[in-house]
Formats: C-alpha cells, structure tokens, sequence
C-alpha cells in the first residue's frame, strides 16, 4: 500500500511493507501478493487505531527511606498530539529486583491523567518501599479508548538508608568534636546502610560551609569533625549513606538540630600590664574568654613559692588590684586564664617593684621670683632598716596644670642625704601644683602632693629719679617693670608713709597697671617714705622703696606789698603752716617779660612771719613779687 495513493478514493497499490494510516483512511483492501503473479488473500474492512506516545524521560528521585518520586513529561494523547481525554490513565510498575519481567500487566500504580498536555511536567510518588534497596520503574499511558503507548524508559533509584535512631555528642575540643551512635544492623540491606557522614553547620545548614567526616563502614560508630572555628556553635546531623555512597537521609529530620559549641582556646591572656603601687600591684589585661576566669600572681621568687598574694577572679575581668605586699620590693607577677580543663594558661611573667613610702611631712620651704624649695623627713637607712621602709633617691616636681599635664619642672637627687629639692625656670607670679616623690629600685616614683603656691611677683625696677613731681597734696612717681619683667597688665601699688608704715597707720595709696602714677591725698610740708609693690595670688608682696620726699607747704594767702621806699619794699601775707617764707623781686617778672634779670628775695625760717621785706631795689623801679612757703 502507498500512502501517496491510498486516499479516500481507494485506488489498489503493491507494498511490501506496513504504514501508518491517516485518520481520513476510512475503508481499505489489501491483498497478499504471491511471488509469480497476484492473488487475493483477503479483502475487507480494516478498523483503524491510534495509541498514546511513549514516555521516554521517566527520572526517579528518593524522597525517604520508603518513598520516592517519578517525574516525566507528558505524552501526546494519539502520538505526540493532543490533549488527553477524560478516561486516559498512567500505568506504573516498579520492583527492586532487576531481573524483574516489566509488562504493562503487572504495573501497581494507576494515575488519572485527563487534561495534560504534551510535554507538561508529570509526577507521581509511591510509598511503603525498603530502605537502602534499588527500584526499577516503567510506565506506560493508556487512553480512554483502552489504547496502550509503548513501555518508557526504564528509570532507577536507590531508596534512602535507614536513618540511626540517635546520636551522642562524645567529646568537644576547640577545633573539632566527636559524635558517636547506635550501629546499623550489618544485614539485609534494607535495615543497614553503606556507611556513615556526620556534618556540622554553623547556619543549621541553611548555607555556608558544611564540615563534614564519612566513613563507608557500618561498623564504625564514631566520627569526629576537625577544623572548626573555637567558641563557636555547630548543627549536627548524622547522614546513612546510600549505594551510591553520596546521598542519604540525615537525622535528625525536620530542621531541627542539636547543637554544640567548641571549647575556648586555652591560650593566656594578651597584653598584660602591671602597674606599681606602694603595697599592690594593678594588673590588666586583654580577654580570651577563659570560662573559669583568671588566676593572678605575685610572688618575691621567680618560681612562685615566696613571699607575696594571689588572686582568682571571673572571666568578666579585665583588670584588678592585687594588695598586700611590700613597699620597694621587687615582685614576680603573673596573670593565666583558667579553662575548663582544670589547666592555667600564663601569660610572660613580669618582674615590678613595689613602689616606695612617698615622703613624709613635704612642705614648701622657699619661694621665689623664679623657683620654688620643698623640704621633707628622710626615709629610713637600709640596713639596718628593712629594704621595704626605705628609697632609692628623692624627687620634686611642679606643674602649672593640677595633673602634673604639659611641662613638669622637676629636681631629683639619689640616696636619702638630701632631703630637700629646688625646681627652677619657673614663671613668676604663678600657681605651681607641687609633689614630692620616692623613688624605688626602678626608679618609679610614690608621691605626696604638697600645698599648691605661687611664685613671687617680680621687684619693681628703680627708675631714676624716683620722683618726677612733688606737690601740696601729691607725689608723681615712676619705675620699672623689673628684672625679670612683670608681664604687662600687672597690678602695682604705691604706697606712702609718713610714720615709715608703722604698723595700724592710715597709709595714702594709689594702684595703677602703669610703670608711673600720682599718689594723692597726701598731708602739706610732710615728709613721706614711698614704695611701689606687686603681690601673687598667695598675696605675698615684692615691694620697691622709691625713696623718702617732703609735699610742699600749702600757698602764703593774700600776699600784697605793705610799703615801698626807694631801694626796698616789704610785702605783707597771712601766714600758713610752713617752716619759714621766701619773698622774691624780678623787674622782668621772673623771665616772664625779658629773659635772665636778677632776682633779688629775703627768707625766714619763721613760720610764723606774715611779712618780710626785700632790699636793694632800684629806684624808679617796677618789681614782681611772690612769696613762697618753705617746707621741711
């Protein structure tokens, strides 16, 4: 038969092979042709059928021990064509037996399939299976017209192994743990497995890195993970391995895993310091988490069996003070981290003397411009005292700032012989903080503060003449800013006395921020001694005596000439308190009127004159007059 000419018009072709018909063939002949000539063998109706395409991408996965799941892609309903109708099922038989005969008459599972597509995703899963053993699958589709497709291909999978029934964590280092279990059943297979794999998940296996041991022997129970981070939490899961040696199922299932947290690093302690006190020793520390916390030390031998103290502390500390030991003696200290183990990790030793007593009974001694004297009792000898009592040397510091910050003025002096230090280059007139030291066996120092004070205020400088006006009631005055100079804006005093400052005198005094000032209010015809005086904040005064002046005696009142002859005149005043008067002629008015001239006067040291008179004046004449009063 010829497909090209068997249509619908039935015209009769030789063939010597079969063909697929079309569904349009409705009726047909056909005929066996003998080798010499033709004959009809049969004639008649020919039933025409069509059957579901063959599956050939049937994959099983195992889901569990007992179960697993077959997944294809769906075949054509007559063909490659077409959806499948109502009616059309999947025929599936599986066996674990290799040798099993497959045959669309011992399939176990039927499956509806009306609906699918050519090419949809299909699954199916079959439960109550062995673990560990290998199933073989087929399928096969039928249509609703009872149409059988060909066999798919032959898929196969090894169910997962039986699962242990529990697990011990045995044994945790700090980089690896050890896990052990109860052992499989050697035989049949469906009750053992092929071997073993433990993991550890830091992320119960949700990502990351899975640390992982494997044994292919059943016997062996126990499995350890190495290479793990300390102080860290693991996941653990123990895997039976398959025939295939990878895969498994894992206990625990469902996600949730015990866990365990390697142990801490038995290392000592980081960066340990020790800081000297007079009796003790502050030590401290970085952590490294020792659960059982910190073993402290200090000891007067190396080996730890001397004299001295310890302590125990938690592992929350970082630092603490180790008391009851001895001034100036040199200790052994050490510091370990104590671990679960029962073991001490020690970090180097440190060897640190105890401070010294501080001085006792420091004081200031002496102040200057620019330095300052502080003294104190001296320590005991050694011997015949015990070295513990004595020091080294001694050592005096001053500081303008309160913490001893920035620059340090100091004086030191070694052995006991010098009790008292001197610190110089200081500033004038400023507060200094002040402490005195001991010094130990390695020169550390113990201090005792001593008062603050300040430095002197610099003397004011002479400034020649001292006094550049006197008058009634005042004095102008002048001086220098001192050597060394007072800084600008320096407050100074002048002061004058005219009982030579005896103690509870009214004094006349004048402050001014300049190197001159006018001191006021002063008393007529008196004689004054005068100074001139800075003061630091501690009001200690450095003073300057500018020297002793007598004011002026107050102005003769109402002086007029009485009476005039030819050569002289007499002039008349209401006297004052003075020490005497001087009457003076000028006939140039003093140099007012003509420059030079002769000035001819008459004197009395008696105060109490009111007139005096002038002689040898020229005749026809006109004079000047003025009277003055004479002072001390």
């Amino acid at each position: 038969m010829s497909p090209s000419a068997a249509g619908s018009g039935g015209a009769e072709e030789m063939s010597g092979a079969g063909y697929r018909l079309k569904g349009s063939a409705g009726e047909v002949s056909f005929t066996t042709a003998a080798a010499a000539g033709g004959s009809v063998a049969r004639a008649g109706l020919l039933q025409v059928r069509a059957r579901p395409g063959t599956v050939t991408g049937l994959a099983l996965v195992a889901l569990s021990s007992t179960s697993l799941e077959l997944s294809w892609s769906a075949p054509g309903y007559d063909g490659e064509l077409g959806a499948h109708l109502s009616g059309t099922r999947y025929r599936v038989q599986y066996s674990s037996t290799p040798a099993t005969a497959f045959a669309y008459g011992f399939s176990q599972v039927s499956i509806a399939t009306a609906g699918a597509n050519p090419a949809d995703a299909q699954a199916a899963r079959v439960h109550g299976l062995w673990p560990n053993s290998t199933y073989y699958a087929q399928l096969w589709t039928q249509d609703a017209d009872g149409n059988i497709s060909t066999a798919s291909n032959r898929a196969a999978v090894a169910t997962v192994p039986r699962l242990v029934d529990s697990f011990l964590i045995k044994t945790v280092y700090v980089s690896s743990f050890t896990v052990n279990w109860p052992r499989l059943p050697l035989s049949p297979s469906s009750s053992t497995s092929e071997g073993y794999r433990l993991e550890g998940s830091t992320s119960q296996f949700a990502g990351g890195i899975i640390y992982s041991s494997t044994t292919f022997s059943v016997s062996q129970t126990t499995l350890t993970l190495s290479g793990l981070a300390p102080e860290t939490v693991y996941y653990v899961r123990v895997i039976s391995l398959a025939w295939d040696g990878v895969n498994g199922g894992g206990y625990p299932e469902g996600g949730v895993y015990p866990s365990t947290t390697t142990k801490f690093q038995e290392v000592p302690p980081g960066h340990v310091q020790v800081t000297p006190l007079g009796t003790g020793m502050i030590m401290s520390w970085d952590t490294v988490n020792s659960p059982q916390g910190y073993h402290l030390e200090s000891s007067t031998s190396s080996n730890f069996t001397g004299g001295g103290n310890s302590a125990r502390v938690d592992k929350f500390t970082v630092s603490t003070q180790l008391d009851g030991l001895l001034p100036n003696t040199t200790y052994f200290n050490r510091v370990g981290a104590v671990w679960d183990s029962g073991a001490t990790n020690y970090a180097s030793i440190l060897t640190t003397a105890t401070l010294a007593n501080p001085p006792s009974g420091a004081a200031v001694a002496a102040v200057m411009i620019t330095s300052i004297t502080a003294s104190w009792s001296a320590h005991p000898s050694s011997p015949p005292d015990a070295s513990s009592k004595t020091a080294e040397g001694y050592v005096f510091e001053a500081s303008a700032n309160g913490d001893f910050s920035g620059v340090v003025f100091s004086s030191r002096s070694l052995g006991l012989g010098q009790t008292s230090l001197t610190v110089t280059g200081l500033d004038l007139n400023t507060t200094y903080y002040l402490r005195a030291g001991a010094l130990n066996w390695q020169s550390a120092t113990s201090y005792a503060l001593i008062n603050a004070t300040a430095t002197l205020a610099g003397v004011p400088g002479a400034s020649p003449p001292a006094f550049t006006g006197v008058f009634v009631t005042s004095v102008a005055t002048q001086w220098t800013a001192g050597i060394p100079a007072n800084p600008a804006q320096t407050p100074y005093t002048i002061r004058a006395s005219s009982m030579s400052f005896a103690p509870n005198e009214v004094e006349a005094a004048s402050t001014t921020f300049n190197l001159a000032d006018v001191i006021p209010g002063l008393l007529p015809d008196t004689t004054y001694q005068l100074r001139v005086r800075t003061v630091n904040p501690n009001s200690v005064y450095s003073e300057l005596i500018l020297g002793t002046t007598v004011t002026l005696a107050e102005v003769p009142i109402s002086p007029a000439p009485a009476q005039v002859f030819s050569s002289s005149v007499t002039v008349a005043w209401t006297p004052v308190a003075a020490q005497g008067y001087r009457v003076e002629a000028s006939s140039t008015n003093f140099g007012v009127l003509l420059p030079g001239g002769v000035t001819l006067s008459s004197q009395t040291s008696n105060g109490s004159s009111s007139q005096l008179t002038v002689l040898s004046l020229n005749a026809n004449t006109t004079y000047y007059f003025r009277v003055a009063s004479l002072n001390w």
